[in-house]
């Protein structure tokens, strides 16, 4: 069954819209971009904007934001099996880019608030990445202390891969690490 010529270009749209938002809040910031802006660059008029995200700029922000853990939860499961240190490199590569770290990571937990932006950013992390680290740890409370712990690395570890002049290399000395630390608590 193919899809109308009216549901096509509401999903060029929103895909635009969506398209444009990374590009402007991964720029601009959040507070630095304006639904006009958004509208401008998507050649859509605010009508538009509101028809296809009817809360505005926040949630078209929060569609940004689950567009990017997406590209990020397939980088990531491509990138090796459960419990390959591959999994950890390609976590860090993807939440270091620049998009991801100012959207997610920066303006993350200031739009969508503290508690919110951690329960989606720590399931996601969890659910990729620390229950490979944590898989044959068989105790509950472990699990989630190392859970958490590994989170916590990870946000800094974010940041110093961003920062390195080799981010490919930081990033597989940072997994390694963290693995070589994790198997000392086991």
């Amino acid at each position: 069954m193919s899809i109308s010529i009216r549901e096509k270009r509401k999903r060029e749209t929103r895909n635009r819209l969506i398209s444009v938002g990374v590009e402007q809040f991964a720029a601009e910031g959040y507070d630095g971009v304006s639904a006009e802006t958004l509208c401008q660059q998507a050649s859509v008029t605010r009508g538009a904007l509101y028809h296809h995200f009817p809360k505005g700029k926040s949630e078209l922000f929060l569609s940004v934001f689950s567009r990017l853990q997406n590209e990020l939860h397939r980088a990531v499961e491509d990138a090796g099996s459960a419990g390959s240190p591959e999994r950890v490199i390609a976590y860090l590569m993807g939440a270091s880019s620049s998009d991801y770290r100012r959207i997610v990571w920066e303006d993350g937990p200031q739009v969508l608030g503290w508690e919110r932006w951690r329960e989606v950013e720590f399931g996601q992390w969890s659910g990729l990445i620390a229950d490979d680290i944590g898989q044959r740890e068989t105790d509950r409370n472990r699990r989630v202390l190392l859970n958490a712990m590994t989170f916590g690395a990870i946000g800094e570890l974010v940041y110093v891969v961003a920062e390195a002049d080799d981010q490919f290399r930081t990033a597989n000395e940072a997994s390694v690490m963290l693995q070589t630390i994790l198997k000392s608590l086991r």
